[in-house]
């Protein structure tokens, strides 16, 4: 039952995109484009998102077709020979199990390539058409040498003129400019592009013909700068939703103005739920009006009457005994209360938010009020109520459901997780680094106050393309803070690759869109770092297959050499994406896995959150859910294209055989790759982003906090004489059940925004499943894993 898998295993992938390629010949043939001699072509990177999708994005401006002399950047990734990519991927698996003869024996970058070097035939292929494109035959001859190709792991960059790309493309090629600030233009294939069938044969793809990079969610940076409330602790549940609070989506913020709700009591909105609690208030006046103007608190109306206290109190859900309260009157309340116009931060995307729900003013008072002593992971409520100066109190404020977690500093982290507070790198040769898209960049400034603050020490030793420290994203943020917070001073990288190119620039390995810069790079630099966290995803079923074919083969080829790669798992559940936007209908008609999270050679990292069962159980890891106050609901499920890897057949099957309750078989490929492979907690990180605190989740926390335990696991083999883990699946799937914290409570079907929910997911369940994977790391029991 479930989806046909579209590979029938990892280890016959170049077989099956060669069959692929056969099938896409032979629909083409009823339409086959005719060229030059009226050969035949072959469509290009079936299996994603249609042409007409492409540009649907609302952010890409179409302009005047180019000139046809304009020079258009395009890649080709040459096929490995047959055979290739099998021989590289048992090198993998040799090399990263325990008790292979070869465990630990990791390749060179020129050994990787030299497994899958595109054939004679392959350079040939593309010689003669690049040469009857036009271009000059010495400088083909030299970018389709044998050595140029194989160092370049298959990898070959030119440009030609738009009307010589539309011939050799068998497309229109239209010109799109962003319309953001960057303004980037981009040449690309108005429909789906074709090659002549000589050519197709040998290539996987050609970067730079189709696609345009995408600046929202498709790509989604997890828990960081993704709109409104992505950031945000999530204050509503089933049984406690506030008439009007925090959350909303951005179509209701964009909908007609509504009114505000009858009576008087303030409106409340959670800005972040630690052991204090930091409401942000609108205050009513006694006819049920706002404060306009922060002097004297002043309500409309005859009566003269001023704001003269805010009470919050909050108490767990059934033990009216466990409350705390806090009233902020006189000059604290002046100080507390301020024009939304005058809030920044996170407060003022708040206020922002709830004015146009209500079209409200700028110049409308919000009132900050904290209530400290919370207890923490237990479904709590919380109310506002208000005094004047005259007339009689409000009424008290609808409740506002919300789950308080604990505060996750490296301190925390890492006495979670049971690594001694004084690790930190001591092997010179160590390394790691994080990897961001999209424009992304950190401040040193912020990371250097935020170890001050919460402990850690390090800085960055290498910028692998642009940072603009002056402009620095959550995202970026969260990463490098977190990464250098628990594995300090490891020599650490920052690898930047924005997404929009710089078409005033010649294309490099650093140029590129964001994806493609990044393979390019892995796939030519000799020397990398050790391990490598990558907060970023896109829908597996929106890329084109022969593109995640070629880069599940840079990711072989990375964990071959010794690399350890982890992706964040997403944010949004088993729908993705879709259903933070669309709701339900977002799930239809099957889950949305995330890729590379899907890949059998990268290691998926979950999230998880702190919660109590009850009000005196001890707090414990549980499935991050929108729905118990975490920031985000954990990616997890199926590939709906990889087979299930043989290192977590056994796994995955066990989880199969005994989860309950399970989807309908018809919403996800049962024989599927599963992900995660591990977890980690995923909510309420602190960071210092431009000089401010705020909090912060998603896996795209728990991945660089993985990635710094793998880090210092490294620094203790690397420090022995050791060689480092590399891909690290296969052992981790070997390991002992005591090696992992196991997740058992909780499950994945909403989104990150807890009204946007799929009508099923997956539940969390003894040993692996499909919303946390094996668990969490046990530090002790890692370091016997992987010899450490």
């Amino acid at each position: 039952a479930g989806v046909p898998s579209e590979r029938a295993a990892p280890s016959r992938m170049r077989a099956m995109a060669a069959l692929l390629l056969v099938c896409v010949a032979s629909a083409a043939a009823a339409h086959a484009v005719l060229a030059a001699g009226g050969a035949a072509r072959v469509a290009m990177e079936a299996g994603g998102a249609e042409a007409s999708a492409w540009f649907a994005d609302a952010l890409w401006a179409r302009e005047a077709p180019p000139s046809p002399h304009e020079g258009m950047e395009l890649t080709f990734a040459l096929s490995p020979a047959p055979g290739g990519a099998q021989v590289l991927e048992d090198a993998l698996m040799a090399v990263s199990t325990p008790g292979s003869a070869r465990y630990g024996a990791h390749l060179s970058l020129a050994e990787t390539q030299a497994m899958t070097a595109p054939t004679a035939a392959a350079r040939a292929a593309l010689r003669d058409a690049l040469v009857g494109a036009g271009m000059d035959a010495a400088e083909v001859e030299a970018a389709t040498a044998a050595e140029a190709v194989e160092a370049a792991s298959g990898f070959v960059s030119v440009t030609l003129p738009v009307a010589a790309a539309e011939e050799l493309l068998g497309c229109d090629v239209g010109a799109w400019r962003h319309r953001g600030a960057s303004q980037a233009r981009y040449l690309r294939c108005a429909d789906r592009y074709s090659l002549p069938a000589a050519l197709a044969a040998h290539v996987d793809f050609v970067g730079g013909a189709a696609r345009l990079p995408r600046k929202d969610a498709r790509i989604v940076a997890h828990g960081a700068d993704a709109g409104f409330g992505a950031a945000a602790p999530h204050d509503v549940d089933r049984a406690a939703r506030p008439t009007r609070g925090l959350r909303g989506s951005a179509a209701a913020a964009a909908a007609d103005p509504q009114p505000l709700p009858q009576g008087n009591f303030p409106l409340a909105a959670v800005l972040s739920a630690t052991d204090t609690l930091s409401f942000l208030v609108l205050p009513r006046c006694p006819a049920g009006g706002v404060i306009d103007g922060r002097v004297d608190l002043p309500c409309p109306g005859p009566d003269g009457a001023q704001l003269a206290s805010i009470t919050v109190t909050a108490f767990v859900d059934g033990q009216p005994s466990s409350a705390v309260t806090n009233t902020s009157r006189g000059a604290a309340l002046n100080h507390a209360c301020a024009a939304c116009s005058d809030l920044t931060g996170r407060a003022g995307r708040v206020c922002g938010f709830m004015n146009k729900q209500f079209g409200l003013g700028d110049t409308d008072v919000y009132c900050t009020v904290e209530v400290a002593g919370v207890t923490l992971g237990v479904n709590t409520s919380a109310n506002a109520s208000a005094t004047y100066t005259v007339g009689p109190a409000s009424d008290v404020g609808t409740r506002v459901g919300i789950w308080p977690q604990p505060l996750a500093t490296p301190d925390m982290l890492k006495k979670t997780y049971g690594v001694p507070d004084g690790a930190r790198g001591t092997a010179a040769n160590n390394s790691q680094a994080v990897v961001e898209f999209l424009g992304q960049y950190y401040s040193d400034d912020d990371l250097q106050q935020y170890l001050k603050a919460y402990g850690g020490s390090g800085t960055v030793a290498r910028v692998v393309g642009p940072n603009n420290s002056s402009n620095p994203g959550g995202e970026a943020t969260l990463d490098i803070e977190v990464i250098l917070g628990i594995a300090s001073d490891v020599r650490t990288e920052f690898w930047s690759f924005a997404g929009l190119r710089n078409n005033s620039l010649p294309p490099s390995n650093t140029n590129q869109e964001p994806f493609l810069a990044w393979m390019l790079y892995l796939a030519r630099e000799p020397s990398v770092p050790f391990v490598m966290s990558v907060s970023y995803d896109d829908d597996e079923d929106s890329m084109p297959v022969d593109f995640t074919d070629r880069l599940n083969l840079e990711f072989m080829r990375a964990g071959a050499r010794g690399v350890t790669l982890l992706f964040a798992a997403g944010d949004d559940g088993v729908g993705g994406i879709l259903v933070r936007q669309n709701g339900p209908a977002g799930c239809l008609p099957t889950f949305h896995p995330a890729f590379p999270a899907t890949s059998p050679y990268v290691t998926a990292i979950g999230g998880t959150q702190m919660l109590r069962h009850d009000f005196t159980s001890p707090l414990e890891e549980q499935v991050s859910d929108s729905m118990t106050g975490s920031f985000i609901t954990t990616g997890g499920g199926f590939s709906s294209r990889y087979a299930a890897p043989s290192y977590q057949q056994d796994a995955v099957q066990g989880y199969l055989n005994r989860a309950s309750p399970m989807p309908p078989s018809e919403f996800f490929n049962a024989s599927g790759r599963g992900y995660p492979d591990v977890s980690g907690i995923a909510t309420a990180y602190p960071i210092v982003q431009s000089g401010a605190v705020s909090l912060i989740g998603g896996t795209s926390a728990s991945t660089p906090l993985t990635a710094a335990i793998i880090t210092l696991i490294n620094d203790r083999r690397l420090a022995a004489g050791k060689p480092t883990v590399g891909f690290i699946n296969p052992a981790l799937y070997m390991a002992p059940p005591g090696a992992f914290f196991d997740v058992v409570f909780g499950n994945n079907q909403c989104s990150a925004v807890p009204t946007n929910c799929c009508p099923y997911g997956f539940f969390a369940a003894q040993g692996w499943d499909a919303t946390t994977g094996l668990g969490t790391p046990v530090w002790d029991a890692w370091l016997r894993v992987f010899d450490a």
